[in-house]
C-alpha cells in the first residue's frame, strides 16, 4: 500500500510536469521549455523569463531518478527530457558549443519580455559554468574531449588568471576558485557555491581528475 502511494504521487508529478511542459512554440517559450519568471523585490517588476537554466535542472533531476520509475513512467520522463534537449541548441555558443548560455543565444534573447535590458547588446550575458555543468550531465554522447575542453575554459576564466573577484575578504579574492562567467570583458569574477557545486558535480559525473591546483 505503500509503495502503491508513492507511484500515485509519482504519476500526480510527472503529469504536473506534462502540463507545465511548453506544448508549441508561442510568444516567448520554445517548445518542450518551462516557463519561469524574473522579478525585482523593490520596483516591482515581475516578467516571463524563458531560460535554459530551469529546464535543464529538471531534465537533470529526472535522469537521476529515472531508475526507480517504472516502464511507463519512464517512457513519459524521457520524452519530457527529450523535448527539453531539443532546445539546448538555441543556447549555446556559436563558437564553442559545448558552452552554454542562461538565456537564448541563436539568435540572441537575452532578458526576454524585457522593456530595457533586452534592448542592448551590453546586458547580453556571457556563457556561464552552471548551465554548462547542468546541460553536460543531460547529455548521453557528451565525449571526454568536450569534457576537458570545459574543464579548460573553467581554468581559463577562473579567479587570478585573467581578473581578480571584488568586493569580498581577502581571504577568498586570493582562491584561485572556478568563477561564474566564461568570459573576461565586462562579466565580473564571481564567487557562487551553488556553481561550485554544480562543477564539482559535473566532475564527479564524468568521472575526471580533480583539479587541486
Amino acid at each position: 500500500m505503500y509503495l502503491l502511494l508513492d507511484m500515485n504521487k509519482i504519476d500526480a508529478l510527472i503529469k504536473k510536469l506534462e502540463h507545465l511542459q511548453i506544448s508549441e512554440d508561442g510568444g516567448i517559450f520554445r517548445k518542450g521549455m518551462f516557463p519561469s519568471e524574473r522579478f525585482h523585490t523593490f520596483l516591482p517588476y515581475v516578467r516571463k523569463d524563458s531560460n535554459i537554466f530551469f529546464p535543464a535542472s529538471i531534465a537533470l533531476i529526472l535522469l537521476k531518478n529515472i531508475r526507480y520509475l517504472d516502464q511507463k513512467q519512464s517512457e513519459k520522463v524521457n520524452k519530457i527530457i527529450h523535448e527539453i534537449r531539443s532546445n539546448y541548441e538555441f543556447y549555446s555558443n556559436s563558437k564553442y558549443n559545448y558552452l552554454y548560455n542562461f538565456y537564448q543565444t541563436k539568435p540572441d534573447h537575452h532578458y526576454p519580455n524585457g522593456f530595457i535590458l533586452s534592448k542592448f547588446k551590453h546586458f547580453i550575458l556571457a556563457d556561464d559554468a552552471d548551465c554548462t555543468a547542468i546541460i553536460s550531465m543531460t547529455l548521453d554522447n557528451h565525449s571526454m574531449n568536450r569534457v576537458d575542453m570545459i574543464r579548460e575554459k573553467l581554468v581559463q576564466f577562473s579567479n587570478l588568471q585573467q581578473k581578480k573577484i571584488e568586493g569580498v575578504d581577502s581571504v577568498y579574492a586570493e582562491l584561485n576558485f572556478y568563477a561564474t562567467w566564461f568570459g573576461s570583458g565586462k562579466m565580473p569574477i564571481e564567487l557562487e557555491v551553488c556553481v561550485l557545486c554544480n562543477i564539482l558535480i559535473f566532475t564527479f559525473t564524468k568521472n575526471v581528475t580533480l583539479n587541486l591546483q
